[in-house]
């Protein structure tokens, strides 16, 4: 449960619109928390694909976390990781006016 609360608590944090220095340790040991107990998922075989159970965490969205911290020290913000905002320009500037 730790490694999921720790999850968890990263996902919360990194929706903030401003990211202060007491945000970027919160999220920097949220991540760190669910490292050291994600070991505890795997020993449940709750780490399953769709060949059964799996023995490791090489998930390519999961090792990108780390690229939101890295992004909020060099922009000040966390890169954008919704489509949302460059969809809706792709539809008000490119497909309306067609």
């Amino acid at each position: 449960m730790h490694a999921l609360r720790a999850l968890v608590d990263f996902i919360f944090q990194a929706q903030n619109l401003v990211f202060f220095g007491e945000t970027m340790t919160a999220l920097s040991t949220a991540l760190q928390e669910f490292h050291d107990n994600k070991q505890a998922i795997i020993a449940a075989g709750r780490r399953r694909g769709k060949k059964g159970d799996m023995d490791h965490f090489q998930i390519p969205k999961l090792e990108m976390l780390l690229i939101i911290i890295r992004s909020a020290r060099l922009l000040g913000a966390p890169y954008q990781w919704t489509s949302d905002i460059t969809e809706q320009c792709h539809i008000t500037h490119v497909k309306e006016p067609y």
